[in-house]
């Protein structure tokens, strides 16, 4: 393939992956919000409710779409990586091709990126080629944190993650309340 085809080729994949990973990003927050003005409507109504037995019946279905929700969330965020990451890849080739002129076989570190298994691992390999481009700052693809382990997805995981505990000490409040009255 001739090096001009590459680069276009290698540009189109970067920028595709990275629409799609706005794309999976805008669906897991579309759908937290959506989700969350459903569980809102659901608690204003169990709380106005003096039907007991529909109550639980309905912090069941809340628990149970709870779990389901946050297998989504954890599968989207999944693809986003991947998306993520292919961008990164073809933006690691592009810059040996166009910048540090490795015209000799400008498809190894691709290559390199893809076999790593990922998490340190790939921070390392990553880490080391930003060293020899001094290009980290041309594209972002993760901002600078003050806290490094502070992350968006751990905000939306928590979030969900309070919202079910919150339906399930509900749900054991009803329960309790059932069977006392019975």
């Amino acid at each position: 393939m001739p090096e001009t085809d590459l680069v276009s080729f290698l540009s189109d994949c970067m920028k595709e992956n990275l629409n799609h990973a706005r794309h999976v990003e805008n669906e897991i927050h579309s759908f937290t919000g959506v989700y969350m003005a459903v569980v809102a409507g659901l608690l204003a109504f169990n709380f106005s409710n003096s039907d007991t037995g529909m109550t639980i019946a309905l912090y069941v279905i809340q628990l149970i779409a709870g779990g389901i929700a946050l297998g989504l969330i954890h599968r989207w965020y999944g693809v986003f990586d991947n998306h993520s990451n292919a961008a990164q890849n073809a933006y690691y080739t592009l810059v040996d091709i166009n910048v540090n002129g490795k015209n000799r076989n400008p498809l190894q570190r691709m290559r390199e990126l893809q076999k790593c298994s990922g998490g340190d691992e790939r921070k390392a390999l990553i880490s080391g080629y930003t060293k020899d481009d001094d290009l980290k700052t041309m594209y972002l693809f993760s901002h600078p944190r003050k806290v490094k382990w502070l992350r968006t997805r751990w905000f939306i995981y928590g979030f969900h993650l309070s919202v079910l505990i919150v339906v399930f000490v509900l749900f054991i409040h009803a329960v309790y309340i059932y069977l006392l009255a019975g």
